[in-house]
């Protein structure tokens, strides 16, 4: 298979090339706020996902009431974090398909952005698991 196309070097995020930047006729400005907001989408998603991975080794060990503290501080960090991830996911589909308006192409993306929507509804369900385990190992102190 030839294939003469241009390649791009191994990068965090994309980069929109200068004779695209010109061909399309937008400001440098323009398409550097859009860069540099695609690179903050590029980096929330493995926060968030490490943030949760890190609550989930956690909650293995709710026996131990500081690690049930610990567990319950980084749910409540990873969850607002979750639902903002959740949202930009939410926003770019909907403004994509009013864009593109076909559907096909984006059913999948929208399974996708259903599953963040889980994962956010579970990461608040495990903050409530949290304030459980929490309360109870202040009870069982207290008596």
């Amino acid at each position: 298979m030839d294939n003469n196309g241009l390649c791009f070097d191994p990068q965090l995020g994309y980069r929109v090339p200068e004779d695209i930047r010109t061909f399309i006729g937008l400001s440098d400005g323009i398409v550097n706020a859009v860069e540099v907001s695609l690179h903050v989408i590029l980096v929330l998603h493995p926060v968030v996902a490490g943030l949760t991975l890190i609550t989930f080794i956690t909650s293995l060990f709710l026996a131990s009431h500081a690690v049930s503290i610990l567990t319950l501080f980084l749910t409540v960090v990873a969850g607002p974090f979750g639902t903002v991830v959740f949202g930009i996911d939410l926003t770019l589909v909907i403004v994509a398909k009013n864009e593109i308006k076909s559907t096909g192409f984006l059913e999948v993306w929208e399974r996708g952005v259903v599953r963040g929507g889980d994962g956010a509804c579970v990461r608040y369900s495990d903050m409530d698991g949290g304030c459980i385990a929490v309360c109870e190992g202040l009870l069982l102190l207290w008596y």
